[in-house]
């Protein structure tokens, strides 16, 4: 199984970055017009490395999240972003600019996987003594999983295009002024929506096995009590991000100005995109994915329907926001939600109490 995982994550990564470097490269090339340089490609190359690094090893991601051991996905990650601001603080120190982002980018990601590696050594161990009919076993696993897989694949490069897309859009047809202020408003937001769905994801091991036993009553806890945490989280942090992260960007001296309006409509665009987003994975630890094909036709949708209002009207960045909006909200906002209470047997006002009284069980317990 681990065999075929990295098969294919391979295949994904390969994909990904002959994109990156080909299109990608013609992008920036395009985009940096008179300031393009050795350097600038050179960082563009750097980046591409540290997607495809990050992407091929992800697999062990999904390893260690399967062995329930969070602790160790938690360490590495700590590690390897402690790398990241080390070296980026270092180069930029030095003066090397764009380089140094994307360098510790890079870094940041052969810290993560070679820790993971090390931890995963005895396993590893086991995989070697067992090189016998290995290349069979790891076709007739690819075959299996492969039907699913390529789905899932659809749904995230989906997912990427349609949440950072328009920043590619906004930066060919609005000024570098609002380009930055629209990427760093989606880059903090993206990261609010990371952090209110770890809990989800350390109960994505619990939750399956539920699927898998058909116990209806534990289901129904552990996700009530994933998205209540995810709600709480997601809307304590976005107004975090206005009450101390504003005063901060201002103490520092930052140059990017992100308009609170702005932030903030792209905040409820986000969190309805991460909501749907919660519900779908829920489905799919049944091991069906009926929403790939609709997430496939959203992301074409929004990315053409945003080039035709930011190219026919005078909405500006406003244009990129409304725009997935009502393409999410027409469809994916509101069936995925509804396809997974119907199979939990809920409504959502029964979902918001099974959640806070699972909650609460779990404080007054000190469970997590």
């Amino acid at each position: 199984m681990i065999k075929t995982a990295r098969l294919i994550y391979l295949l994904i990564a390969c994909f990904v970055l002959l994109l990156l470097s080909s299109g990608g490269s013609y992008y920036i090339k395009y985009i940096s017009g008179e300031i393009f340089s050795g350097k600038i490609l050179l960082s563009w190359c750097c980046y591409s490395v540290a997607c495809f690094i990050n992407l091929y090893f992800s697999y062990y991601n999904a390893i260690f999240r399967g062995l329930d051991d969070f602790v160790t996905l938690s360490k590495a990650m700590v590690f390897s972003k402690i790398a990241q601001f080390c070296v980026a603080v270092v180069s930029l120190y030095y003066g090397e600019g764009i380089l140094a982002v994307s360098c510790s980018y890079l870094v940041s990601g052969i810290v993560f996987r070679l820790l993971l590696i090390r931890e995963f050594n005895v396993y590893r161990k086991l995989i070697q003594n067992k090189r016998r009919n290995g290349t069979q076993k790891v076709i007739g696993n690819f075959k299996i999983i492969w039907h699913n897989a390529w789905r899932d694949g659809v749904v995230m490069i989906s997912r990427y295009f349609t949440s950072q897309a328009n920043t590619i859009i906004c930066s060919l047809y609005l000024g570098l002024t609002e380009t930055a202020s629209y990427a760093l408003s989606i880059q903090i937001i993206t990261i609010v929506s990371s952090f209110s769905t770890i809990y989800y994801t350390t109960n994505q091991p619990a939750l399956t096995e539920a699927t898998l036993h058909r116990d209806l009553e534990r289901k129904r806890l552990l996700f009530a009590r994933s998205w209540i945490v995810f709600f709480f989280t997601f809307v304590c942090l976005s107004l975090g991000v206005i009450i101390v992260g504003f005063p901060l960007l201002k103490l520092f001296g930052s140059k990017t100005v992100i308009n609170l309006w702005i932030y903030i409509g792209l905040s409820v665009y986000l969190f309805l995109e991460a909501n749907h987003s919660l519900f779908a994975s829920y489905i799919s630890a049944g091991n069906i994915l009926p929403y790939t094909f609709p997430y496939l036709i959203s992301s074409i949708a929004s990315l053409a329907l945003s080039v035709i209002v930011i190219k026919t009207t005078t909405l500006g960045i406003w244009g990129l926001i409304i725009s997935p909006f009502i393409i999410q909200l027409v469809y994916n906002n509101w069936k995925w939600p509804q396809y997974a209470l119907k199979d939990l047997g809920i409504s959502f006002a029964k979902l918001f109490r099974i959640g806070l009284k699972g909650i609460f069980i779990c404080s007054r317990n000190n469970l997590v």
